[in-house]
């Protein structure tokens, strides 16, 4: 395998969809410890999605990564780099890339990982983690995960990640130890972000958040001190099962099995032609009838599950929200976060000791 190398070119970060995209927010809090060099987190947070990993950088903005994987091994005649947009982690004899390097490459997408994504939890973590110190700690980990239900398999790739871990990232030797390992339900940084920023107008009643990403479209209800009421859940399919519908009919098209990265890649920019070699097939009129089916869909599940409550407040956010613009509005009182939608889980996880006493207890149903 040739020498693992640096590809960067330039100190520009990539602002179009889907590449690495560096947004001015302040994210995590740390403090050096200059007589041992080590540099101590008091907390992280992160959000490694189906589609995009969202991380803070050390400085202080918060990236965005496509989230592809690539495994190399011995005799690969690819050489395995790391850039702007790219991260590799080397443990445990294992060398794998991240990002759009991993695409570039002919990787996978990390929702067609062979197995458990919660496996690779701890690796996607290594690879991002962007401290420039060679030992570091952090003492509390908060990532947010689909459910944090008893037995999930997500708290239990979280939980994996407490503990010492000797890797190497993007060539340099790291040393990182991590305290603490907390599993919170997706839509409760949103919540955070929402209370912290005053955007909750009436703070002692229920708020509603509707997250459209890679895997799932879910709606979930908070208590006002935050606390999850699960019996009020939602789930519909997110873009991937959008890209599995289209997928048999473009296939028919093509005369041959249509990529479904590629579809979820037309869905994330809005062009809904699918081009693969001489081949430019116009999907657009079958999309317009499954939107269609999406909205009534949800707005079904809205009228059924939260049909006895009251509340004043309900936030769409999500990397594919847009999809949804057409319930937003003062009359339904849905409402975009005034924020990046795609990054605001990830944002409102730095108010977690602030606002929740450091503790998440969702209500069981």
């Amino acid at each position: 395998m040739a020498t693992r190398t640096s590809r960067n070119q330039n100190n520009g970060s990539v602002s179009e969809a889907g590449l690495t995209e560096l947004q001015p927010v302040a994210s995590t809090r740390s403090s050096r410890n200059r007589s041992n060099m080590l540099h101590t987190i008091e907390q992280y947070e992160g959000d490694f999605g189906n589609r995009v990993f969202k991380y803070p950088t050390h400085d202080g903005r918060y990236r965005k990564d496509p989230a592809f994987f690539k495994k190399y091994r011995d005799g690969d005649p690819d050489e395995p780099f790391w850039d702007e947009q790219t991260n590799l982690l080397e443990m445990d004899d294992s060398i794998i890339q991240f990002g759009r390097g991993a695409e570039e490459m002919g990787g996978k997408p990390i929702f067609q990982y062979e197995g458990r994504k919660s496996e690779m939890a701890l690796q996607i973590l290594l690879a991002c983690l962007d401290s420039p110190y060679p030992e570091t700690k952090i003492s509390r980990l908060v990532l947010p995960v689909p459910t944090t239900k008893r037995g999930s398999e997500y708290c239990e790739g979280i939980q994996q990640c407490a503990g010492t871990h000797v890797y190497k990232r993007n060539g340099e030797k790291k040393r990182l130890t991590i305290e603490q390992a907390i599993s919170v339900d997706e839509g409760f940084g949103t919540f955070l972000y929402c209370k912290k920023n005053k955007l909750i107008h009436r703070p002692d009643e229920l708020t509603a958040v509707i997250s459209l990403g890679g895997k799932d479209l879910f709606g979930r209800v908070f208590q006002p001190n935050g606390k999850l009421i699960r019996k009020y859940e939602f789930r519909l399919k997110g873009t991937f099962g959008w890209a599995q519908e289209l997928e048999p009919i473009i296939s028919n098209k093509l005369g041959r099995s249509a990529n479904l990265s590629r579809i979820m890649n037309c869905l994330r920019d809005r062009n809904f032609v699918y081009e693969e070699g001489n081949h430019s097939i116009d999907f657009s009129g079958l999309w317009s009838e499954i939107h269609a089916e999406i909205i009534d869909d949800l707005i079904a599940q809205i009228d059924t599950v939260w049909s006895r409550l009251t509340l004043p407040q309900t936030f769409i956010v999500g990397g594919s929200s847009s999809y949804l613009a057409s319930l937003v509005s003062e009359e339904l009182q849905i409402y975009y976060p005034s924020t990046d939608t795609q990054t605001v889980d990830v944002e409102g996880l730095k108010y977690f000791a602030e606002l929740s006493n450091n503790l998440y207890e969702p209500e069981e149903e």
